[in-house]
């Protein structure tokens, strides 16, 4: 009989590289809150414990290969083999849905320390009891798949009518899952785009959230290959969706760490050119070629020198592409939180130097027209 040999191969280097990179990403994480010399919040604590359950779905899968024989056909399997392959399956399914609501806590504990809206901080709560009730539900159906534990682990009985439609299930529990990461992932950006922030840092910043969308990603394929499993040969089928229920996971703790990790490349500045050298010089090319065009059309470039100017609305040693800079570099020194809270201070201060400007202009426009009168 033929052996899915190539598939169990896949699943045991899926294995391997999901635990490194897992592993990898929180060390990082943890490293860059030692760098930026930040407290250790609630969240990365959630993250560090989601490895947990990680780690014990990656050890499942192996277990599932070698003494489940997973990837050979059912009808090469003993009573036992069988009755092994479905308890690790079980497992695979627990510690799946653990590690995914951990991660899913550990983000919206990172939302409530960069956004301290109370509104938002409400809606937390409520997508967090979300994760919490998908959670249970999906356990709670998975206790109770068949009507005895015997059925539960035997291959005649797990797609009878005495059990769930488990393909059903698989369907059920990732597409509401992949839901609820679509309303994690809009939930910043609301805040995001509501901020007094300059166009393109708002891009940015959107695009660091939305990191999460390669785990949808995961999600999606983790749905398409469930069409492939066979309930009379489930051994054999079900090793492609396996491997993508450990990418999902996986890409889930790697990308929430991902959005941590500024302040690792917070010198990398040093060994590139000055933004602010970059946008002067360009400034500067960009005002000769305007004076050209003017002088093109007849225009004395130096007669826009005769008009009186209004002031500046940033003292020179304050330019706005250097309160840019200072954003950005803010954003990897200090984390995501200070740098936001800083960028917020920086567009505040520029309003409020506008305002005393029309100010001044109001009140000395009014004394000139007293002095006429």
């Amino acid at each position: 009989m033929e052996t899915n040999n190539s598939g169990r191969d896949q699943v045991v280097r899926v294995t391997v590289a999901c635990g490194i990179l897992a592993t990898l990403a929180v060390c990082l994480r943890f490293v860059a809150r030692l760098r930026s010399k930040a407290t250790f919040g609630a969240d990365d604590w959630w993250m560090a414990a989601s490895l947990i359950p990680s780690y014990c779905m990656l050890a499942v899968g192996s277990i599932m290969i070698t003494s489940g024989k997973g990837g050979q056909h059912a009808d090469t399997l003993t009573e036992s083999q069988m009755a092994t392959f479905l308890k690790t399956l079980d497992a695979s399914l627990i510690t799946y849905t653990l590690t995914i609501t951990m991660v899913k806590i550990s983000i919206l504990l990172l939302y409530r320390r960069i956004f301290t809206t109370p509104s938002f901080k409400r809606a937390t709560t409520v997508v967090g009891i979300a994760c919490i009730s998908w959670l249970i539900a999906a356990l709670f159906c998975l206790a109770f798949q068949c009507h005895t534990d015997a059925e539960r682990y035997n291959a005649d009985s797990i797609f009878s009518n005495q059990c769930i439609d488990l393909k059903a299930y698989w369907a059920a529990t990732t597409g509401s899952n992949m839901a609820l990461d679509l309303v994690i992932l809009c939930m910043p950006l609301y805040m995001v785009w509501n901020l007094k922030l300059a166009t393109h840092q708002k891009i940015w910043l959107s695009g660091t959230f939305a990191l999460g969308t390669l785990v949808c990603v995961a999600g999606l394929m983790r749905i398409i290959t469930i069409k492939l499993v066979k309930g009379g040969d489930l051994t054999y089928t079900v090793v492609t969706c396996y491997m993508w229920s450990q990418v999902e996971p996986t890409m889930a703790i790697v990308c929430a760490c991902l959005t941590t990790l500024p302040p690792l490349f917070a010198g990398l500045h040093n060994f590139l050119p000055s933004l602010s050298w970059t946008s002067r010089r360009t400034a500067s090319s960009s005002s000769a070629k305007n004076n050209g065009r003017r002088s093109d059309l007849g225009i004395d470039p130096e007669s826009d020198q005769k008009i009186e100017k209004r002031p500046m609305r940033w003292p020179s040693e304050r330019r706005k592409s250097d309160m840019e800079l200072s954003g950005f570099e803010q954003l990897a020194n200090a984390g995501m939180q200070g740098g936001i809270s800083f960028l917020e201070i920086a567009e505040s201060e520029r309003t409020e130097h506008s305002l005393q400007e029309d100010g001044a202009s109001t009140t000395a426009r009014a004394k000139s027209e007293e002095s006429f009168v």
